[in-house]
């Protein structure tokens, strides 16, 4: 190996090192490059995600959920049954919806035929981020309350009033 290939190589391999040093929360990075690969793509949305979804989230991933309901249009927007709404892009596999707050409330999640599971998170003001888990299962059924739990955050990572 000559003197400027290895330089090259050990160049390559410093910057590889520092990207790997970057810590970015994985539902940031999903999100960021979901919502890439969706404006690339002409910002597809898969066609089965659309309608009405039992919705479960746990804040805390205690295995606590709660579950409201939560309406995906065709037009890239989502209402939930709490009275939040924000909008959302999917491509492959994915999906991704964020809330229109001031926490930017982001959940991220894999789709397989009729069901939905991922991870959530959401900055609340100077308290830091909140994460968690969640799960929907599709139906044109509005979901009643659930009396598994509540929690001390909506849907939209906001505190309940």
């Amino acid at each position: 190996m000559s003197s400027r290939t290895s330089a090259q190589s050990s160049s390559k391999s410093r910057k590889l090192t520092q990207l790997n040093s970057i810590r970015v929360p994985r539902t940031l990075a999903l999100g960021v490059v979901l919502l890439i690969s969706s404006t690339l793509a002409g910002a597809q949305t898969t066609p089965g995600v659309l309608g009405t979804w039992n919705f479960n989230y746990d804040w805390l991933c205690s295995g606590t959920y709660v579950q409201a309901t939560i309406t995906f249009n065709s037009n890239g927007t989502f209402s939930d049954s709490q009275g939040f709404s924000g909008i959302w892009s999917s491509h492959d596999t994915q999906i991704l919806f964020q809330y229109n707050n001031s926490s930017h409330t982001t959940y991220e999640g894999s789709i397989v035929e009729s069901a939905v599971v991922g991870i959530s998170s959401a900055f609340i003001g100077g308290q830091g981020g909140q994460s968690g888990c969640w799960y929907a299962i599709k139906s044109t059924a509005t979901a009643k309350p659930s009396a598994e739990g509540t929690q001390e955050l909506t849907t939209s990572g906001e505190p309940r009033k």
